[in-house]
């Protein structure tokens, strides 16, 4: 099956991001991953550790960590090689902590599987290179996603999908594409932050965009920015973000006492995560997430013409993750009760 996601929003790239493709017979794939190996799933995963008391599992698809490359036969490598120790250890980081912070913390068992990501330098191409090789990555994630659910969830418990920036891109064309009935009917939601909603996607059935902070089956998604000018080129065509803060789309304005508070990383002398109180206020104008009481130099990101100062991609899950952390239980509890309602 041919799996295809409109890619109309970087046709702008063209102008802002004159680059070459390379010829298609110049293009280095490195070899794909076996989701039967132990060696294709980030350590964390639980494999083998696999708890069946655990009311709900988390599959997390991890964002762009990865450069390109060049390989000993001089040929550019751009994607990443889940084989090779590097490149994992680029994604470790920010699996781990996924994994502390919203599976561990919440009592789920998790799931994160390395995969062929495109690297940074692939989104600046045309638009139609960059789908092509997405589909490398595409395809990766289906395979990890149907293993995990053939071999560990097998249809008889709850799930959530999370994802980020490439991650998210990946979640958003499983939900239009390819995730079937019975898996429709074990989601409890996907969040997934940092990627495009277009205008088609407001009436696709498939890809049903969460309007509240209880609406089951859903997308959880929304882009930060300190003002509107910060746009990342890539989201510009963005018309949808839901407010972590009051799970509000409109533009009522969520103040920083009311959030839960900010996770930004692991204290190296405790080993535990500090949680930030009042770190940020935010309101949805426009179809982004506009956050308030934030240094953006905190959350900057490259290269420049990617990620402008202001631009807050790489705090979209950090600055909110108390309340997201918080929803993820509260949406259980409520596909638990739909689930008890639905059988009597």
């Amino acid at each position: 099956m041919k799996h295809h996601l409109s890619f109309s929003f970087l046709f702008s790239l063209l102008v802002l991001f004159p680059l070459h493709a390379e010829k298609p017979s110049a293009v280095v794939v490195p070899k794909a991953p076996d989701y039967a190996d132990p060696q294709c799933w980030s350590a964390v995963s639980d494999l083998k550790t696999f708890d069946k008391t655990r009311e709900v599992d988390i599959f997390y698809v991890y964002p762009t960590y990865t450069g390109m490359s060049v390989l000993p036969s001089g040929d550019t490598l751009r994607y990443m090689d889940v084989y090779n120790p590097r490149h994992t250890r680029s994604a470790d980081q920010i699996i781990q902590y996924i994994h502390d912070v919203f599976a561990e913390s919440n009592g789920f068992n998790f799931f994160g599987p390395y995969y062929r990501q495109i690297t940074i330098d692939v989104w600046m191409m045309n638009p139609e290179e960059y789908e092509r090789r997405l589909l490398v990555a595409y395809r990766d994630v289906i395979e990890a996603f149907e293993y995990y659910w053939k071999h560990y969830n097998k249809g008889t418990r709850p799930f959530i999908l999370q994802g980020d920036s490439q991650g998210s891109f990946i979640l958003r064309h499983m939900l239009k594409n390819t995730l079937s009935g019975k898996q429709r009917k074990w989601l409890i939601a996907a969040y997934a932050s940092g990627t495009v909603i277009q205008k088609e996607d407001l009436k696709d059935k498939k890809l049903r965009l969460a309007q509240d902070s209880l609406d089951l089956g859903v997308m959880i998604c929304y882009n930060s920015v300190t003002s509107l000018e910060a746009i990342c080129p890539l989201f510009k065509e963005s018309v949808y973000s839901i407010n972590p803060i009051n799970w509000r789309t409109d533009g009522t304005v969520a103040s920083r006492e009311e959030n839960r508070g900010a996770i930004l990383g692991k204290d190296r002398e405790t080993g535990k995560y500090p949680v930030l109180r009042q770190n940020a206020g935010a309101y949805v104008k426009e179809g982004f997430l506009i956050v308030t009481h934030v240094d953006p130099q905190q959350f900057k990101l490259s290269p420049d013409r990617l990620f402008p100062l202001g631009c807050l991609h790489g705090g979209d899950l950090k600055l909110f993750a108390e309340d997201l952390k918080h929803n993820m239980r509260r949406r259980f509890l409520a596909f638990k009760q739909s689930t008890l309602s639905a059988s009597r």
